[in-house]
This record gives C-alpha cells, sequence and structure tokens, in this order.
C-alpha cells in the first residue's frame, strides 16, 4: 500500500509470502531500496528455476545510467522476457492458476518512488498478460502511472496484492486527516491481516520518502534503520 502526495510517499507491507501452490509459506521484506528509488511488488517476483529476480532486475536498472524516467523503462525492457517465460511455462503446467489468475490480468506490480529536487516521483507498473490460448505465445503489456501527472493531482492511494478488507478502511470518510498518512497506512493493513490472514501476515513494514531522504517507521522484516 502507498500514498503520494507531491512531497512525501509512504510506503507500507505486510511481510507473508507463498509459493503459486500455497504449499510453502515465509516471511521477507516487501519494500526494497535501490537507489536512487524504494520499490515493492506484488505477484510474480521470482523463481529461481529460470534465473528470475526482481531485486536483481531493479538493482541492475537502477545502476544504470540515464534518467529516472529511463532507468524505469529499462527495467521494464529487461523483464519482459524472463516474466513471460515464466508465465508460459506456468500456463502449461498449472492451467487452472493460470486462468484463474494471469490471463487478462496484472501478473506482476510494482510501485517505485523517488524524490528528485523536492518532488515526490512515484511510478506504478503493471505487467498484463494478453495472451489467452495454450497455442499463443504469451503477450505482456505495460500499464503506467506516474505521478505527479493527470491522474494524481495532489494525493492518491495506491493498493496492491490482497487489500479488500485494506480499501474499505482507507477510503472511509476523514479516514486520512484523523490517521495521517503512516499510521493510516498500518492501520490499512492490520484490518487486512485481521480479515484475511492466510494471504496476509505480520510484521508490517512502512517507509516514508521525502526530501530529506528514506524514514523507516515500521522495520518489520526489512532491518534497515
Amino acid at each position: 500500500m502507498a500514498v503520494w502526495t507531491p512531497t512525501a510517499a509512504v510506503i507500507g507491507a505486510d511481510s507473508l509470502v507463498h509459493t503459486l501452490d500455497g504449499e510453502k509459506r515465509w516471511s521477507k521484506c516487501k519494500i526494497r531500496r535501490a537507489a536512487p528509488v524504494v520499490w515493492s511488488a506484488t505477484g510474480i517476483t521470482g523463481n529461481p528455476d529460470f534465473n528470475f529476480s526482481l531485486d536483481r532486475l531493479v538493482g541492475e536498472a537502477m545502476s544504470g545510467q540515464g534518467s529516472l524516467d529511463a532507468k524505469i523503462k529499462a527495467f521494464e525492457t529487461a523483464l519482459f522476457a524472463p516474466l513471460s517465460e515464466v508465465v508460459h511455462v506456468t500456463r502449461i503446467e498449472n492451467p487452472s492458476w493460470y486462468y484463474r489468475y494471469a490471463e487478462g490480468l496484472a501478473v506482476t506490480r510494482l510501485i517505485f518512488t523517488a524524490n528528485e529536487d523536492g518532488v515526490n516521483r512515484f511510478w506504478m507498473r503493471e505487467f498484463v498478460v494478453q495472451s489467452a490460448r495454450i497455442g499463443d505465445e504469451i503477450d505482456i503489456s505495460v500499464k503506467r502511472t506516474d505521478c505527479p501527472g493527470p491522474t494524481c493531482r495532489d494525493f492518491r492511494v495506491f493498493l496492491l496484492g490482497n487489500y479488500d478488507y485494506a480499501s474499505r478502511i482507507a477510503n472511509e470518510v476523514g479516514f486520512w486527516e484523523r490517521n495521517g498518512f503512516a499510521d493510516g497506512v498500518r492501520r490499512s493493513i492490520e484490518a487486512e491481516i485481521a480479515s484475511n490472514p492466510d494471504h496476509v501476515g505480520p510484521p508490517i513494514t512502512i517507509a516514508e520518502v521525502t526530501k530529506d531522504g528514506v524514514r523507516w517507521v515500521e522495520n518489520g522484516e526489512c532491518g534497515e534503520k
């Protein structure tokens, strides 16, 4: 979950992850740093059988040359081939999961934020599977949301992963005014954990990004101070 304004961004996440079949579950840091950005992702985020790792791909893109926008674009380009391969094999080996959770949907969603010259930049990227039939090649398109931008104005909330209960809390009238950004993010995630413990679990991590840098409000599994 993230809250964006032109001067600050607050990102919060639970720590529970699991395999597609749900047989293996563990805790993991979901808010990462790759200078100059703080980022998080949901969906298909890695597969060692295919040497596919978002951590590696984001790190390589952010260490490259060019502007922040150019680095985000380089990451998009680098992700297409390995993500397509993973989704293609999953469609063959686990078609019931594919047709329920992948076809026509975003299989990987990421948010990036960084403060640039006193303005908080925010990028959301959603990688959507377009192809439906077994015999077709996997085709992945990118849905892009950038802040500042025409869809952001002065305040916007972004929700990723499992958020049915979190969204109910976050959309209450006056919720953010009463709680502030960091506490509001925490309360929303706590509501999801309480109501959806099979898919969302503690500890909670919260990071705030401003012109003064990155402040870890809650460390969770991430360990940064």
